[in-house]
């Protein structure tokens, strides 16, 4: 099992797409949100903001 510590952009966002899908809309946001802040962090080299945001925002639109 990896850390979350030593977890790319693209793991965060994986795990938030993986949330998402199980229905756990809170949970996704939250990972999500982490994703494109460390994907900021990154430089962009694991996960794009760009790639990551679509979820996100349609992430928000289910918890409304």
């Amino acid at each position: 099992v990896r850390c979350l510590l030593s977890s790319s952009a693209r793991d965060l966002a994986f795990i938030g797409k993986h949330a998402f899908n199980k229905g756990r809309y809170g949970e996704a946001y939250d990972w999500l949100r982490a994703a494109i802040e460390l994907a900021h962090e990154e430089g962009n080299r694991t996960a794009t903001v760009e790639e990551i945001t679509p979820f996100l925002t349609t992430t928000v639109k289910v918890v409304r």
